[in-house]
């Protein structure tokens, strides 16, 4: 677990989960209107809702947060984020919300006693935990394979490896050395194979034979939000 920690931080961190919240170029355009727009909903997960559904919550929202509201704890901020759903919106597009809200407020919040688990995510976690988890749980549940990580970032690396975890830990027959990744005798780059040109990966991580990136990163709330899918000439070589 250390091994794929180390790896994660030296290659990955920043470039996937939070790649589609916070960290959007654009989400700053506009606030200086003194609302929000809709940028601070529709990012690289929601772009299968209608945009009928981000206008009416983005309406519910300005009239609820101002852009100088100052909260102290990140579930204040999601709490009030839900209370402004409409039909259509889900978890992911609430969490999504929150954080790109979260992290424009004059008094920055992000999630720190809970871990929030979309669709790779949560594979992940239920993989290491061995049990079904929640959309939220509690960050110390995770501290025994994590440590002190906050938990944006466990959050990310449950997303990045969730193939490769099994209850209690990782796969046997996992090795990590620079760039690439060696399962069971067979070397892949990890991550990953950019098929859909939506995850800023250098591009010599790409290769036919690695990993499959995001499939999709969209959200109609029933849909995979992005997951890693091994690719069929590396799948019969992987034993949990």
């Amino acid at each position: 677990m250390k091994s794929l920690i180390n790896y994660y931080l030296k290659y990955c961190v920043g470039m996937w989960v939070e790649m589609n919240r916070c960290t959007d170029e654009h989400l700053l355009h506009g606030i200086s209107s003194g609302e929000f727009q809709r940028s601070v909903v529709k990012g690289a997960h929601q772009r299968r809702l209608t945009n009928a559904s981000v206008d009416s919550f983005l309406e519910n929202i300005n009239k609820a947060i101002s852009i100088n509201s100052q909260y102290y704890y990140f579930e204040e901020l999601i709490d009030d984020v839900k209370k402004c759903v409409v039909k259509g919106i889900g978890d992911l597009t609430v969490y999504d919300t929150a954080r790109r809200i979260g992290h424009v407020l004059p008094l920055a919040v992000y999630p720190q006693r809970y871990v929030y688990l979309a669709r790779g995510a949560k594979i992940g976690a239920e993989k290491l935990l061995g049990r079904t988890v929640s959309f939220r749980e509690p960050i110390d549940v995770f501290k025994p394979f994590f440590g002190d990580l906050p938990s944006i970032c466990v959050e990310d690396i449950l997303c990045i490896f969730h193939n490769f975890y099994i209850k209690g830990g990782v796969a046997p027959g996992l090795v990590i050395d620079g760039k690439k990744i060696t399962i069971d005798g067979g070397n892949v780059k990890a991550p990953c194979c950019n098929t859909t040109g939506a995850a800023h990966v250098p591009d010599e991580w790409y290769d036919s034979k690695s990993l499959v990136a995001f499939d999709c990163m969209y959200e109609d709330e029933n849909v995979d939000d992005g997951t890693l899918e091994l690719c069929p000439d590396y799948v019969n070589d992987i034993k949990y």
